[in-house]
């Protein structure tokens, strides 16, 4: 549906093209024998910023060079032949009319060639301000101010008509990929246009759903993005977002709070609560409602189990099904034999899922689309992968597809309204324990998988944010931020300084230097997370692959002491293997970095990993087995500690971090899962609040 018209403005809006010309003829009237060529160039090149043509004019017909006083003057003269003629020119026929019956049902929008002050007076001039919600002249191409509209206001493609009376403004229409409606010089006929146009562009709905693990607040970077590039491709977008329903016994954020990781927080006062209702009901309300014309799932492995659920509820309506997301690009041979998943997305889908959708919509055959797998007449059709996103060439990502209480996110104790940025995507580094060394063997034949965003482009973004969804705490999703080279991370904290909202970040104690570390503190750099996983060197070299000593991470950690930045610590227990001991090295390394706030995660081991097939090959767990949750049990049948042990480990070992070791014999009462060590371990977790959350 057409929800907003950007015009150009002479001989579309008013009949001042001709008037126009004339003012160049009479401009290069001292050139009698050039003067024919220049009026020729101007009229076959309608549209385009006047100064762009005294530049070709000056060096292509006339032979000259073409200085800045050149540009002034010319411009200067040019203005005062024309502007008092144009104040006084007619309105193209239908114009005026189609303003007057239209206000308010559409929102106009002004983009045009004239320079945009001048534009704003004969606007102004004419009373004409009131029509149009913005003006926009050069210096600014058109191709980029209808571009820039449709990003600040959130309009798609198919909601936008660009109006133009030249070939350089179907040209600017194609470049922004938005419809183009040639008049000349007559608009009685758009109403009819209009119309026909809107009959044609039915929109093709897809129903995005996000299987998210229970009130996990923050917001996801590829939900958002696919949303953003399928609404700049003109498709209906509605997003099915389990967040908020009672799929659990505990949240994710109550285990960690009970276990003394995070101080606690309430969300009830942002409006944030459970929904009431069955979510698998309200889904197959929402479908049977909606009419999508696809469904896509995204889920990891920890929540695919609940989007597969949700699929399996829908089967019989007969909607086309795709999943996509991590576990799904790992895994795709074992997705795709789920009856109620009917293709898979093999890599990123910001540019096949949009290629797959087009087919669809359009008739075509789409069984050949590049990075989708499809079942067919009982076989897979195994397509080549799609080449990887160039991550500065994406829009900025859509968070308007979310209900409003999903920005609030909880930082220690405080609430923010916070959005996610991506600064990078991809890992440099070959951890063990993580998917990044997998993903980037599948994507290898493609390029790196590691790419990185230019800063400035990433400044834009966050500005965006500021203006559009009131973003008041900034949440870098990069798996090592401090990874930058040093030209990219000067340029950053030189141009942050204008935003300065607080951020967070997380990174690698090799990555820590006195000099970045001072540097961020002056630009409002508010707390970063820094993996240790392990203290013991043997496993963190030989099992973990993270080659950097005990002494190293002291060292890290001496230099954010003397800084005013709090930091977390991310720590691994239950490690393939890893015996009470190694735990405790791990503990003791905590002990001595004495870090503001400590987390702590029991080993998953998920597919696509090195370590899941270490797992595997010592038959600690089945080939079938789905991970955990890694804030509260292990999955693994080691001998070397009991699933029991390592759950009482997880919820003592801040206790261990923090106090004296006088208190070990009753924490280690604490670590049985009984009723006497419940007990203790209330008793200390009072003590414990008192002492370091207040």
């Amino acid at each position: 549906m057409i929800k907003a018209i950007i015009f150009d403005f002479d001989g579309v809006i008013l009949n001042s093209a001709n008037i126009k010309t004339e003012a160049f003829r009479e401009l290069f009237a001292g050139y009698p024998d050039k003067v024919g060529e220049i009026v020729r160039y101007h009229v076959l090149n309608g549209g385009i910023s006047r100064y762009v043509k005294f530049r070709h004019i000056y060096e292509e017909i006339l032979k000259k060079k073409f200085s800045k006083e050149n540009e002034v003057e010319l411009g200067r003269r040019f203005s005062e032949i024309a502007l008092k003629k144009v104040l006084h020119a007619s309105f193209v026929p239908g114009a005026k009319q189609f303003l007057d019956k239209n206000k308010g049902l559409f929102s106009f929008f002004i983009a045009s060639g004239t320079p945009e002050k001048e534009l704003k007076k004969i606007v102004q001039k004419r009373h004409l301000q009131d029509y149009f919600k913005e003006l926009h002249g050069s210096p600014a191409k058109k191709e980029d101010i209808i571009a820039d509209i449709m990003e600040r206001h959130s309009l798609t493609r198919d909601e936008v008509v660009y109006v133009g009376d030249a070939e350089s403004d179907r040209i600017a229409a194609e470049k922004a990929n938005v419809k183009f409606i040639h008049l000349i010089n007559d608009l009685t006929g758009l109403d009819e246009i209009l119309k026909k146009a809107d009959k044609k562009r039915e929109a093709f709905r897809i129903l995005l759903v996000y299987a998210n693990k229970m009130m996990e607040n923050l917001i996801p970077i590829n939900i958002s993005s696919l949303s953003a590039v399928l609404k700049k491709a003109g498709f209906d977008v509605r997003l099915f977002d389990t967040t908020y329903y009672n799929t659990e016994k505990k949240t994710t954020a109550e285990v960690r709070v009970e276990n003394l990781q995070l101080r606690s927080f309430d969300l009830s006062k942002y409006g944030i609560r459970y929904k009431e209702t069955d979510v698998y009901q309200d889904f197959r309300n929402v479908v049977r409602e909606y009419k999508p014309g696809i469904i896509g799932l995204s889920a990891v492995e920890d929540t695919y189990n609940l989007g597969i659920s949700l699929l399996r509820k829908i089967k019989d309506l007969r909607i086309p099904t795709i999943a996509g997301g991590v576990h799904t690009v790992i895994s795709p041979e074992e997705v795709i034999k789920e009856d109620s998943v009917d293709m898979v997305c093999t890599g990123e889908g910001e540019d096949s899922f949009v290629n797959l959708c087009e087919k669809i919509k359009s008739g075509k055959n789409y069984t050949d689309t590049r990075g989708i797998w499809f079942k067919k007449d009982g076989r897979i059709i195994k397509n080549p992968p799609e080449k990887l996103a160039d991550i500065n060439k994406l829009p900025f990502l859509d968070f308007t597809v979310y209900e409003k209480e999903r920005f609030y996110r909880p930082m220690q104790g405080k609430v923010y309204r916070m959005l996610p940025v991506e600064i990078s995507r991809g890992c440099p580094f070959a951890c063990t324990y993580c998917a990044a060394p997998r993903l980037k063997e599948i994507y290898k034949p493609l390029g790196s998988y590691y790419r990185k965003k230019k800063i400035k482009n990433v400044i834009n973004e966050i500005k965006f944010y500021q203006d559009r969804y009131g973003l008041n705490y900034v949440y870098f999703t990069s798996e090592t931020f401090l990874f930058l080279s040093d030209a990219e991370f000067n340029e950053f904290v030189s141009l942050y300084k204008e935003i300065k909202l607080p951020f967070w970040f997380q990174t690698r104690p090799e990555t820590i230097t006195e000099k970045r570390i001072k540097m961020l503190e002056g630009i409002n750099c508010d707390r970063m997370t820094v993996g240790i996983e392990s203290g013991n060197e043997e496993i963190r070299k030989n099992i973990l692959n993270r080659k950097i000593s005990n002494n190293s991470i002291i060292k890290a950690f001496e230099i954010l002491k003397k800084s005013s930045i709090p930091v977390s610590v991310n720590n691994i227990i239950g490690i393939p293997d890893e015996t009470r001991k190694e735990v405790f090295d791990t503990i003791n390394l905590n002990r001595a970095v004495k870090a503001d706030s400590i987390s702590v995660f029991i080993f998953t081991p998920y597919r696509g990993t090195r370590l899941r097939q270490r797992c595997l090959d010592k038959g600690y767990i089945l080939p079938e087995a789905y991970s955990g949750d890694h804030t509260k049990r292990s999955i693994l049948n080691m001998p070397s500690m009991s699933q029991e042990e390592i759950r009482g480990l997880l919820r003592t070992f801040p206790l261990y971090t923090r106090f004296e070791k006088e208190f070990y014999p009753s924490i280690q009462k604490a670590e049985k899962l009984d009723e006497e060590g419940n007990k203790e371990f209330k008793r200390l977790s009072k003590i414990f609040s008192e002492r370091f959350f207040q």
